[in-house]
């Protein structure tokens, strides 16, 4: 009996040594995304305190790291093309030009006098508004119905892309269900930083297939 006991105390050890590990890593390899994709500080910013959910989740594949921001996302007019959170969103329509380059002026404005306050750096209407959502599956981004890899459009998702999405939401509503009735142990020696689930916890839903697909 006290074999076992050791045993399991053994295995507890060697598993919240290596959830310690990953947790670092996770946390640093994210940070290095969203660095190296927003190259203006402001933007960045604004972004990392855009994410709700900071997950990860075992597979044969690795560990998926994803987060999810709603709007309105930073949003900036380059050539007349409209870039949501750095990605290309869309082209100008004739009758936006006006109201873009009135944004534009004002935006520098507000980078000028270091006013972040939602009065001055409010994104017109084309930047898609509060109901804009965007998925961060590591390097794979649903950004509203448009689909990118590496930064780059890889085209607009399909019916059963849409399918595959709201799928992966109901699993998420489901885990976090599951997770808010979890109780830890008493002795349990960590914190639950950035949501991420300790060893024997719930475990979050996997990003959906047409982000795992190579």
């Amino acid at each position: 009996m006290q074999s076992n006991i050791t045993l399991q105390r053994a295995n507890w050890n060697k598993q919240m040594s290596v959830y310690f590990f990953l947790r670092q890593h996770i946390r640093l390899t994210f940070i290095r995304i969203l660095e190296s994709s927003i190259k203006n500080t402001t933007m960045r910013s604004r972004l990392l305190l855009s994410i709700v959910a900071l997950l990860f989740a075992d597979s044969a594949n690795g560990i998926f790291l994803y987060g999810i921001s709603s709007g309105p996302l930073p949003c900036q007019i380059k050539n007349y093309q409209i870039f949501l959170a750095n990605l290309p969103w869309r082209k100008l329509e004739k009758g936006e030009m006006k109201d873009a380059e009135a944004y534009k002026v004002r935006s520098e404005q507000c980078q000028k006098f270091h006013d972040f306050s939602n009065n001055c750096t409010k994104p017109p209407s084309f930047c898609g508004g509060n109901d804009m959502k965007m998925y961060n599956f590591a390097g794979c981004i649903v950004l509203g119905d448009k689909l990118y890899k590496d930064g780059a459009y890889a085209g607009d998702l399909t019916a059963d892309d849409s399918a595959e999405l709201d799928s992966f939401n109901k699993d998420l509503a489901e885990f976090n269900r599951k997770q808010s009735l979890e109780r830890l142990p008493k002795d349990t020696p960590f914190l639950r930083p950035l949501g991420i689930p300790p060893p024997g916890a719930s475990r979050p839903p996997m990003p959906p297939d047409f982000c795992r697909q190579q």
